[in-house]
């Protein structure tokens, strides 16, 4: 079973040409089969191999649209401010993610910024 961990310091950038990247620390192994699954709504998952797979919390609102229109995204994966890999990651889009987001202590956007 694939091990599920959360993605805290990632970012999401728009490039010149519209391109989505996904800026997120350097991880030990090497992505295999790597593709996101998104539903457009607050949190997406990376699966990064099959043992791995990454939620993306908290996807902004201003970018969740042109999430929810790409196909493929780069993912940079970066130590410190180096950049140690960089490759295309093909986004799958699904009506909803069948996980328990609460279980991960995970809220919607708009509760998460009530409690701060």
């Amino acid at each position: 079973m694939a091990k599920v961990t959360k993605e805290n310091g990632y970012l999401i950038a728009e490039g010149e040409g519209g391109e989505i990247y996904i800026f997120m620390e350097a991880k030990h192994d090497v992505p295999n089969s790597p593709k996101i699954i998104y539903d457009g709504n607050d949190h997406a998952i990376f699966v990064r191999n099959p043992e791995q797979n990454i939620i993306l919390d908290y996807v902004h609102p201003e970018i969740r649209d042109k999430l929810r229109k790409a196909y493929e995204v780069i993912v940079v994966e970066t130590i410190l401010e180096n950049i140690k890999d960089s490759y295309l990651v093909d986004v799958q889009h699904v009506d909803k993610i069948p996980l328990d987001w609460s279980k991960y202590g995970l809220q919607t956007w708009e509760e998460a910024a009530l409690n701060q």
